[in-house]
């Protein structure tokens, strides 16, 4: 599997890890709306059952969880969700909480301290680059890591307790 040395790290701090023995694809809803998705990320993505801190506070969302069918409290786009919920009648907050997701891919949630999330930025002046957002304002973020590789190695860092005072190590 892609990044599996990450994966074992993580294991190995702890973390519960269960790779799906049947992965199943993207929805066609989220992959014809998040089309420029780099395909490494999908597939690291599917291939997960179950990734996730010890106290189930801090998550990789996966396969299942697209799909709907994980039986997670949280929704993939539970974010999204809330924001357009905030927005009510205002169609053109709405309008802009839409074109925002649009463009960022949610990968991993967190309710350690609050509601955070980490997501993949799909296009912008980084796009690739893993960005961060946190209620009560969704939609601003900051950048976490420049790729999925360098997050999974800073996610390793904070695990072991070696990450210091980050925006990722808040998160897990």
């Amino acid at each position: 599997m892609i990044y599996e040395t990450y994966l074992e790290q993580l294991k190995a701090a702890g973390w519960k890890l269960e790779l799906d023995r049947e992965p199943c694809e993207l929805p066609q809803a989220v992959r014809g709306r998040y089309r420029s998705l780099p395909s490494v990320i999908a597939v690291f993505l599917i291939n997960l059952r179950v990734l996730s801190n010890q106290a189930e506070s801090a998550w990789f969302l996966t396969g299942g969880d697209y799909a709907g069918r994980s039986g997670s409290a949280f929704r993939w786009n539970e974010f999204e969700l809330v924001s357009l919920e905030a927005a009510e009648d205002d169609t053109e907050w709405q309008s802009q909480i839409k074109h925002f997701w649009d463009r960022h891919f949610p990968i991993f949630l967190s309710v350690k301290a609050g509601y955070a999330y980490f997501a993949v930025q799909l296009d912008g002046p980084n796009p690739g680059c893993i960005v961060h957002g946190m209620e009560p304002e969704f939609e601003e973020t900051t950048i976490a890591s420049q790729s999925l590789g360098e997050f999974l190695g800073l996610l390793v860092q904070a695990a072991r307790g070696e990450l210091g005072d980050s925006v990722i190590a808040a998160a897990v």
